[in-house]
Parts: C-alpha cells; sequence; structure tokens
C-alpha cells in the first residue's frame, strides 16, 4: 500500500494495483497483468532509490506488489515486481510507468503505469 524513497529522500508513495492472473493449459501457472495508480511526495536521491508494496484486489483475491525501483526519472518511473510473502501466489516482473508533479509543488504528484510478470502456485512442502 505506501512505499518511500530511499537513500536520505524524504518522502512517500502510496498506490492501489488492479492485477489479474492468467492461466492456460499449465495448472498452477500462468502470466498477470496490473494497473497501478497513486500518489507521491518527495523524490528519490538516486533514480533507483525507491520502493513500494503496493496493494490492491485481482481475479484471486487480495494481493501485494512490491515494488523496487530502477528509475525515477524525467517523468518516468520502472521497477522490479515481487510478489509480498503474504500474497496467496508467487509471481514476479516489471512494472513502468509516468508521473506527473503537481504544478504547486513539483515534488508532490501522481503516478501510473501497467505490469506484467509471470506467476507460480507456491510449492507443497513434503511432510
Amino acid at each position: 500500500m505506501v512505499g518511500g524513497f530511499n537513500a536520505g529522500a524524504v518522502g512517500a508513495i502510496a498506490g492501489a494495483a488492479d492485477t489479474s492472473f492468467f492461466s492456460a493449459d499449465s495448472p498452477g501457472q500462468g502470466i498477470w497483468t496490473a494497473l497501478f495508480s497513486g500518489n507521491f511526495t518527495g523524490m528519490p536521491e538516486t533514480v533507483e532509490s525507491w520502493t513500494a508494496n503496493i496493494a490492491g484486489p485481482s481475479n484471486i483475491g487480495d494481493v501485494t506488489a512490491m515494488l523496487d525501483g530502477l528509475q525515477w526519472t524525467d517523468g518516468q518511473w520502472l521497477a522490479n515486481v515481487t510478489s509480498a510473502p503474504e500474497s496467496p501466489i508467487a509471481f514476479t516482473g516489471q512494472a513502468g510507468g509516468t508521473y506527473s508533479p503537481t504544478q504547486e509543488d513539483p515534488s508532490a504528484g501522481t503516478f501510473q503505469g501497467v505490469g506484467t510478470g509471470t506467476w507460480q502456485e507456491p510449492q507443497q512442502q513434503p511432510d
């Protein structure tokens, strides 16, 4: 649901994700897609120094995507995505999009983007 800018910068990221999981002929695995949106305050000291845990509904229940920022510069963002441990399935991928500062405060504004990747049901541990 929330995250922030690391490396000494002050700020926060809050957002939501609308995620869908798809499977074809392979049970227990497939692809996922997501729409991300939210608000931010502050800016990172370096373009790859931000993280955000963004929760939201999906077609299998609520999931949390952990975004590990790779870029936050010139109005564009990019992140690696992994599932949070409490999510019902394991997923990985990438997400990216745009951010728009407000006229009143260039260090605050909104962001939006898309993500995709693969998912897999957790493996059962033998007794």
